[in-house]
């Protein structure tokens, strides 16, 4: 078969083209391919991993919040359960105030927690309008003041207990015809001159204006605890993963009266009886337990 001139230079053009490589699309898109797959890849693991640390972060706030809350207010209760011992028969007579506490045995346990898992509640003083009550609590030095507070007081009323039995014990041996609430006055003239007896008074004001003081600021804490929790976690995590515990002590009406401050005692017959300046006593028993 014999083919034309034109056919046959076509052939031979076309049989006489080079293959020429083309770098874009042989090498440098392929390339390009693999670098991009792999930096989706760890973009997409690097927000999947910090959304998950942000949801561990959220749990652990909420737990933190929840223990520091039902710790509190399990040790308000052992406070409360130590008040019930002596709420309503305390006048202003800082013997018969003491005659009337009888020892207060328990097994009441000391707290023992590291605030260092609260320090993002500082935080809640970047919001805007948020109540005095709950600013408070921003500060962990607060929170440390509070369990040193508490541990120190179960030592005051345990020594209070191993200094108030002997003195009960010869004050019965002594006076016991009268009983402690029928006491006379010149018999009372009698036991104030014991200076074991002052040392007994002294201690027992201490225990009730700290047992007083830290009442309210354990309420403080669990309620206002509650709150800051709710607003520096996202409704989204606590629906998912809570609930943050919320105290309303307002609903239990047989509460109420443990949180009120138990009445004063006589500061001008401790002043008399002690020799020590009115000063002493009012800033002494003036919730100290913001002091101790």
């Amino acid at each position: 078969m014999k083919v034309s001139k034109e056919t046959q230079a076509i052939v031979d053009a076309i049989t006489s083209l080079k293959v020429e490589s083309n770098l874009v699309v042989d090498y440098l898109i392929p390339v390009l391919s693999i670098i991009c797959s792999a930096l989706i890849g760890f973009v997409v693991a690097y927000f999947t991993l910090l959304h998950q640390e942000k949801i561990s972060i959220q749990k652990e706030r909420i737990k933190e919040i929840n223990d520091w809350s039902v710790m509190i207010h399990e040790a308000m209760l052992s406070l409360i359960a130590i008040k019930n011992n002596y709420i309503g028969k305390l006048n202003s007579d800082p013997l018969r105030r003491t005659l009337s506490i009888p020892s207060i045995i328990g097994d009441h346990q000391k707290l023992d927690k590291n605030t260092s898992g609260l320090a993002f509640v500082a935080s809640i003083g970047n919001y805007n309008g948020i109540e005095k009550e709950l600013l408070g609590w921003a500060a962990t030095n607060r929170v440390y003041s509070m369990i040193h507070n508490y541990n120190s007081l179960l030592d005051i009323w345990d020594k209070r207990s191993q200094l108030e039995r002997p003195i009960k014990e010869g004050l019965v041996k002594e006076y016991g015809k009268y009983g402690y609430a029928e006491i006379p006055s010149e018999v009372i003239e009698e036991i104030y001159n014991k200076s074991e007896v002052v040392s007994l008074m002294e201690l027992t004001e201490l225990a009730i204006s700290l047992t007083d003081g830290l009442i309210i600021e354990m309420k403080s804490f669990t309620v206002s605890i509650s709150e800051i929790g709710k607003k520096l976690i996202k409704k989204s995590y606590i629906k998912k993963y809570g609930p943050v515990l919320i105290y309303d002590y307002n609903a239990n009406k047989k509460l109420q009266h443990f949180f009120e401050v138990s009445p004063k005692v006589d500061y001008d017959m401790l002043v008399k009886l002690t020799g020590k300046p009115l000063e002493y006593f009012e800033k002494k028993y003036d919730f100290t337990y913001q002091k101790v």
